[in-house]
């Protein structure tokens, strides 16, 4: 798993790479205040596919397109 981490990673927490702390750039959109801008660092930052995590038919975009491809990280919004 990889994450967006505020501050980056604790002193005391094991980072086994992948994590970063880069702001996520989140923007307002039609069912909450936490979805990716488009230029965001979490838009497919994950490393598995979307599909497999059964996420394809949700969405962490203001626009509502589904995740497709590489997992964002993100809170994904029921469309």
């Amino acid at each position: 798993l990889h994450c967006c981490v505020q501050r980056g990673t604790p002193p005391h927490a094991v980072d086994k790479g992948g994590n970063f702390s880069i702001a996520p750039l989140f923007v307002d959109g039609p069912a909450g205040r936490f979805y990716l801008a488009a230029e965001s660092p979490c838009v497919d930052a994950g490393t598995a596919l979307a599909a497999i995590l059964g996420l394809d038919e949700i969405t962490t975009r203001p626009d509502s397109m589904r995740d497709t491809g590489k997992i964002d990280l993100g809170f994904h919004y029921i469309k």
